[in-house]
């Protein structure tokens, strides 16, 4: 789950009603399939990207990725509400991913949370590790076999959730680093956290 502040529209998509909240919702198929949920909440944009962990059909994993954004909605409309504060933000965040996703998020430290940003992705992570402000991914052969430009996506992606957890008042502070099962860099942040790039 993502939210930042912006101007930015809820995505395309077919419209839903998260409680009182209008919201989109479209398939987001580029790695194990899925679909992915947003909405507005006063100044902030907020987007969950569901992945459930194994097969479902295409109106089950609608209405559970609808079910999850109407809890992540609630929570997002408080803090709306109360005005857009980075650091009560940034402490409330472990307590709204408990809500949408205990299984992952039962202790909001950053190995945890990093763990949560790259679950969407079993396919190709193998693991993660956080140390400091660097996230490390290390990734699995069938990363290789993406085209170029999925995987340059999902790891702005990555990238993108891990600095809104990490960093959320300064995102830049953040870095990604993408490695192969040897340790060899495969991609990543570069001098600064947000320029985010894949070996070819």
């Amino acid at each position: 789950m993502l939210v930042q502040r912006s101007t930015e529209t809820i995505g395309e998509g077919r419209r839903v009603k998260l409680g009182k909240v209008a919201a989109a919702i479209a398939p987001d198929d580029d790695i194990v399939g899925g679909t992915a949920v947003t909405w507005r909440s006063g100044g902030l944009l907020c987007v969950l990207w569901y992945y459930p962990s194994s097969a479902s059909d295409k109106g089950r994993m609608r209405k559970e990725a609808i079910a999850l954004a109407t809890i992540a909605a609630t929570w997002t409309e408080k803090v709306a509400a109360g005005g857009f504060d980075a650091q009560a933000t940034a402490a409330n965040a472990a307590a709204a991913s408990v809500a949408v996703n205990s299984d992952h998020a039962r202790d909001a430290t950053a190995t945890e949370r990093l763990r949560v940003v790259t679950s969407y992705l079993p396919k190709v992570v193998e693991s993660a590790s956080a140390k400091g402000n660097e996230l490390t991914v290390e990734v699995k052969s069938a990363w290789h076999r993406m085209p170029r430009a999925m995987r340059a996506e999902q790891a702005r992606k990555m990238w993108k959730t891990w600095a809104t957890a990490n960093t959320p008042a300064d995102p830049d502070k953040s870095y990604l680093k993408i490695t192969d099962g040897t340790g060899h860099k495969v991609g990543g942040s570069g001098m600064m956290g947000s320029t985010v790039d894949v070996d070819d």
